[in-house]
This record gives C-alpha cells, sequence and structure tokens, in this order.
C-alpha cells in the first residue's frame, strides 16, 4: 500500500529560533509546509478524472502567496472584484468567481473580462439577465443536507447562500433572457467525505437538466474532509466512480473543482506576538496574559496552539490570551458562543516572553481590521532556515 503522508508538515526547526527574534507581531508562513499541502491535496484529487485545486482568494490577499500559489498550477475563486484583481496581478490562468451579490458595475467588468460568474440567487440572475441576455452563467446551488450529515460546522438548509433548484422560477428567468447555464457551484461549511458524495449525487442529478453544465465546483471547507487522508482518498475514488458513471449514460465530459482556502494555509502560518502584561482577575479565575496584537482585530474565530518561544519550564498554568484593545471581547480562541478558551503555558512565563500560535496562516490577514490602531502584522516566509521579509504589495525582500 502507498505511504499516505498526513496533509500538513512539521516545519523546519528554525521557525522556532528565527520567531524568537522577529519584531512583533508577526506572522511567518513555511513556505515548504505551502508546497507540501499543494502537493498532496493534487496528488489526492488526481484519483478523480478532470479534477483541478483552485484556492478560495478570501484566504489571503498577500500578493507574494498567491502568485506562488498560481506558480504551482493551482486556478483560484474570488469574491469580489477586488480579490479578482488581486488574482489576475497574481498570475492564476484560472478564474472563477461567486458572491452573495454583484453591483451592476461588477457584472459589467466581469463580462468584459470573459469571466463566468456564478450567480446567488434569482434577482442576481434577473439582473444579470436584464444586461446580458443570451450568455453563459453559473449557479450557486444550496444543498438541504439530510439531519444526518449536518453539524454545527456545516450549512445546507440553514445557509443563506445559495439558489434552491426547485424554485419554480427559476426556469421561467434563464429562459426569458436566454441564458445558459454551464457550471454549478457549492460549498456548504466543513465538508465530510460522507457529504461530498451526497452533494456529487445531488448536483449530478442537476446537471442531468442542464446539457451545456461542463464544471461542477465543490467549494472549500476542507478540513474535516482532511481528517483522515486514507479515508479522504476512498471516497474521492468513489466520487470519480459516480462521475464516470454518469459521464458514460449522458455522453458528456464533467470537470471537477475544489477551491479550500484554510485547508491550504490555515495549518503553514504561525502569528508572533509578545506579553505585555500578566494579571490575575477573580471574575474570571485565571491569570489573563495581553499581548501585543488582537484576535479581535486579526482571528476572533481563531482556535491555535500556543507554545511558548522563550521558556520550556515544566511546571505549566492555564491562562487566558486577550489582544490589546479596548473591547471586552477580545479574547483569543473565544468562540461564537463566547466560551473561552484557555492554554496552557509555563507557570513562569512573564511580560516580555514571545508566544508562538499555530493555524494563523489563512484569513488573518484578510479578516484584519485597525481597531485602536494596533499594527498589522509583518509577514514573512520561512525559506530554509532563512526568514525572507513579504513587502506588501509588492513580493518579497
Amino acid at each position: 500500500m502507498k505511504n499516505i503522508e498526513a496533509l500538513y508538515s512539521q516545519p523546519h526547526e528554525s521557525l522556532f529560533k528565527l520567531a524568537s527574534k522577529v519584531k512583533t507581531p508577526a506572522i511567518i508562513y513555511d513556505y515548504q509546509g505551502m508546497k507540501d499541502v499543494v502537493r498532496r491535496i493534487q496528488d489526492d484529487l488526481s484519483l478523480v478524472e478532470n479534477a483541478k485545486l483552485n484556492i478560495a482568494v478570501k484566504a489571503t490577499h498577500t500578493p507574494h502567496l498567491l502568485g506562488l500559489y498560481a506558480s504551482w498550477g493551482l486556478g483560484c475563486d474570488v469574491a469580489s472584484i477586488g480579490e479578482y484583481h488581486l488574482a489576475k496581478r497574481a498570475g492564476f490562468k484560472e478564474i472563477t468567481t461567486t458572491s452573495p451579490a454583484y453591483k451592476k458595475v461588477d457584472m459589467e467588468e466581469f463580462h468584459r473580462e470573459g469571466i463566468t460568474i456564478d450567480l446567488d440567487s434569482l434577482s442576481q440572475i434577473e439582473l444579470y439577465g436584464v444586461k446580458f441576455p443570451g450568455t453563459e452563467i453559473g449557479l450557486r446551488i444550496r444543498i438541504p443536507l439530510p439531519e444526518e450529515l449536518e453539524s454545527e460546522s456545516t450549512f445546507g438548509r440553514d445557509s443563506r447562500f445559495g439558489i434552491d433548484i426547485l424554485n419554480h422560477k427559476l426556469p421561467i428567468i434563464l429562459e426569458r433572457y436566454g441564458l445558459t447555464v454551464t457550471r454549478l457551484h457549492v460549498h456548504t461549511g466543513q465538508m465530510t467525505p460522507e457529504s461530498l458524495i451526497y452533494k456529487a449525487q445531488y448536483l449530478l442529478a442537476i446537471a442531468e437538466e442542464f446539457p451545456d453544465v461542463h464544471t461542477i465546483d465543490y467549494g472549500g471547507g476542507l478540513f474535516h474532509f482532511y481528517i483522515d487522508r486514507i479515508k479522504t482518498r476512498r471516497y474521492l475514488t468513489l466520487l470519480n466512480e459516480l462521475i464516470l458513471k454518469w459521464q458514460s449514460t449522458h455522453k458528456r465530459v464533467l470537470h471537477t473543482r475544489f477551491e479550500p482556502g484554510g485547508a491550504l494555509l490555515a495549518g503553514c502560518g504561525y502569528l508572533i506576538t509578545s506579553i505585555l502584561s500578566k494579571e490575575y482577575q477573580e471574575f474570571f479565575r485565571s491569570e489573563i496574559l495581553t499581548v501585543d496584537s488582537s484576535a479581535w482585530n486579526l482571528a476572533p474565530w481563531h482556535k491555535p496552539q500556543v507554545i511558548s518561544l522563550d521558556t520550556d519550564a515544566i511546571e505549566t498554568e492555564k491562562f487566558l490570551i486577550a489582544g490589546n484593545t479596548l473591547y471586552e471581547g477580545d479574547f483569543f480562541g473565544k468562540d461564537t458562543n463566547g466560551k473561552m478558551m484557555t492554554f496552557e503555558l509555563p507557570k513562569s512565563i512573564d511580560v516580555g516572553a514571545n508566544l508562538l500560535f499555530t493555524a494563523s496562516g489563512a484569513y488573518t490577514m484578510t479578516n484584519s481590521r485597525l481597531f485602536n490602531r494596533i499594527p498589522l502584522p509583518a509577514e514573512y516566509l520561512l525559506k530554509g532556515e532563512e526568514l525572507v521579509k513579504i513587502v506588501r504589495g509588492h513580493g518579497s525582500e
């Protein structure tokens, strides 16, 4: 049996030494780790005929990183004209787009650029059809997942995105404006191997009714999909069997796309931040470490592991870690229900110590805001045993 590697690689040991020397806050991206994840997912997708790996640009707006992904053969999906401009400059050969809604001026630019847009609602189809009758569109589909496939991390019936394919008005609007559907697009939160197959069966049934559909895009949300990579590969093989059977029956070729964001980059980025304050607060029954960055500004839904870069003392204690803004809820690891996450660190850790947060590569900078004008992290690329500073908007130096 082929040896199956884990999806993520451990960074070179030099990361921890180099991280302790950077001016904080900073984010360090592991170049080799990024490349390894791409190689492994591309290898897995080779099990599916005509499948391709793209990246959701919403995960990173750092031009240098986007340029790397383009050079490694990925396409991309964009959610706005602004992201399209980034993607075009980065050199992506294949660019798709889906968004909750586009302005007329956005539709016009995508049309001029030859980009087929995947529309999300009947009113958006109507708006596009009035402007560009007789053209091609994609449809973003809302899939009502069965209860056994739903979780807190999926969005099926309760998703605000996507078209109800059974809405009786849809074929009327498509016919009115002579619109041809060529792509089906879906994204339902975190995907599992089981939900992939359900979605595939649902979308293949829809494709039967649209003779010009040539591509099905399954979106991203691949963290749960990759809990067990052996199982992932088994279900991708099953997906391929479904597609081949469908193609044989309908005498048409279908292309498959996946477009993760977090799964590609989150595990390859590390936030480095310094402790500014250490105070016990009775209400929380915990010492609170306040650092020189902000969860509220950077990572409001982040669930990292935290490592002390300055001490490996054996005796540990659980701490809360807060960001340095005047917002009461600025705590790292706080979930959407307000539950606080504690972090186990050396008991002796004190002001001035540097901390490393894992899983900080994706969405951290694209979520960023400047509340209280807290400086955003500098960005670095770890290449071998060297840190290369990324100049925003201009590549690296």
